[in-house]
């Protein structure tokens, strides 16, 4: 069985990065300049996850590799109750355009959706509830601090809400 993503990129003959590593993409979450984000699942496990893959050739971009692989060290020091975790990264070759290599971050999956697109579809939030979002936000930067990074793009679009209203800093 296919998810409609899986089947919509076998359809239009484009199956590559449907797997990395061991883990099986189900669905696109996101994007931005250099790659993607991507609800998956591990092959056996089945434990669902999000992986953050970059599409960049690393021949031509090396720089931007570089500063991946740096994010990826850095993000797996970090445990913290609003800070996205990070669970195992990798490099499948083959699996981009091209067949080019797929280098990858493994996160947990947060269900829920970004601040940015709550209060887009549903408005401001609530003075307290703000308040929560805002102090579970400061904390998880507080901790990334201790460990000498900064974050340097703090956004709405980076704060995950779960249903139960905690925050998690991506």
């Amino acid at each position: 069985l296919l998810t409609p993503y899986q089947a919509g990129r076998t359809r239009a003959g484009e199956p590559h990065g449907l797997i990395l590593g061991n883990y099986r993409v189900l669905d696109k979450i996101g994007a931005g300049g250099m790659g993607v984000v991507l609800r998956a699942e591990h092959v056996k496990l089945r434990q669902p996850v999000a992986v953050k893959a970059l599409y960049v050739n690393g021949d031509k971009n090396r720089r931007a590799l570089d500063r991946f692989f740096q994010e990826v060290q850095a993000v797996t020091r970090l445990r913290h109750p609003h800070i996205v975790a990070a669970i195992d990264a990798g490099e499948q070759p083959g699996a981009g355009p091209g067949g080019s290599p797929v280098p990858y971050l493994v996160m947990e999956y947060v269900p829920g959706r970004d601040l940015e697109d709550a209060v887009v579809r549903d408005g401001p939030l609530a003075v307290d509830q703000a308040c929560l979002i805002a102090h579970q936000v400061a904390d998880a930067l507080t901790e990334a601090h201790r460990h000498g990074l900064i974050h340097r793009d703090v956004k709405p679009g980076n704060v995950i809400v779960t249903p139960d209203g905690t925050a998690k800093l991506l």
